[in-house]
């Protein structure tokens, strides 16, 4: 079992932290310089900033600004700031306008559909876009909201530290958990003076984001987009997920999967899509190596 001590520095080492101003308040953001186009990361619900460290330890050469996201991490927004999809896509596009040029925009899970939407809502904010099993799917098309608010909304439990090792050693991460890995997802809780962890986000302002997801149209955002798109979907086996399984392997996510890819060449024909069996959802964390030769091969497109 691996043990995270609440002193642990956090994971983006060498990163220098900065602002940039959005609609109701500040994003954090981390800042790592370099030569060419800037990369701009934003991870998915319930993350941080701190998400994309092993894939940044594995992206040598371009500038790289890592966004903590509204109401994330050490994000300056209120309690009550509103959390719709278009306010996420808003915030990014004025992250990557701070850039001072036109970045290439990657996002995993609920970032990558904030990024997707920002490229659509904002033409030109970004150069092109790599979307990280995020975005392509409506989640309404899944199931019943009422279903899909139960099944994403945060867990009633917390954990301590050595169970909370314990459960991700054990489920889809499993093979690929690692002190890495740990320091990367550890980033976004907090260690109260039980020793229990709590996330930093809170449950209030995940089922405010929640609602965000449940209102996002990826047929509507998709179709808008004018820059060229890499898209993966991680398809992971649903008998190869640990104990604790992988949502977005089982059967309705893929029935619903499939159906939203069957026209998307024509919806949106700038995009690629790459579908990887055996991928989890968390896939910067499991190949980082991947996703980072990805985001190369983006770039190089992009020059």
């Amino acid at each position: 079992m691996l043990a995270v001590r609440e002193d642990q520095p956090l994971a983006l080492a060498g990163f220098t932290p900065d602002w940039v101003s959005v609609s109701g308040g500040r994003l954090r953001i981390w800042h790592r310089p370099g030569e060419g186009r800037p990369v701009v990361l934003a991870h998915g619900l319930a993350q941080s900033a701190h998400f994309w460290a092993p894939l940044v330890t594995r992206l040598a050469g371009p500038p790289v600004w890592a966004v903590d996201q509204r109401g994330h991490g050490d994000s300056d927004l209120p309690l009550a700031a509103v959390f719709p999809m278009a306010a996420a896509a808003s915030d990014l596009a004025d992250v990557c306008r701070a850039t001072g040029t036109s970045p290439l925009l990657v996002g995993h899970s609920w970032g990558a559909a904030a990024s997707l939407q920002a490229g659509a809502d904002h033409p030109g904010c970004a150069v092109g876009i790599v979307a990280v099993d995020g975005g392509l799917l409506t989640l309404a098309d899944v199931a019943p909201v009422d279903r899909l608010r139960r099944l994403l909304a945060p867990p009633d439990r917390v954990w301590t530290l050595g169970e909370f090792d314990l459960l991700m050693s054990r489920g889809p991460l499993g093979p690929w958990w690692s002190a890495e890995t740990s320091a990367a997802v550890r980033s976004a809780f907090t260690l109260d003076a039980t020793g229990s962890l709590a996330s930093r986000l809170g449950r209030q302002r995940h089922l405010a984001i929640l609602e965000g997801m449940l209102g996002y149209d990826a047929r509507d955002v998709t179709g808008r987009i004018t820059v060229p798109v890499w898209a993966v979907s991680a398809e992971g086996r649903p008998e190869a997920t640990g104990a604790v399984g992988d949502t977005y392997a089982q059967p309705a996510w893929r029935a619903a999967r499939d159906a939203a890819f069957a026209d998307i060449g024509d919806r949106a024909p700038g995009l690629r899509l790459i579908r990887i069996i055996g991928a989890v959802h968390d896939l910067p964390l499991q190949w980082p190596d991947l996703v980072a030769g990805l985001v190369r091969t983006a770039l190089v497109e992009a020059a």
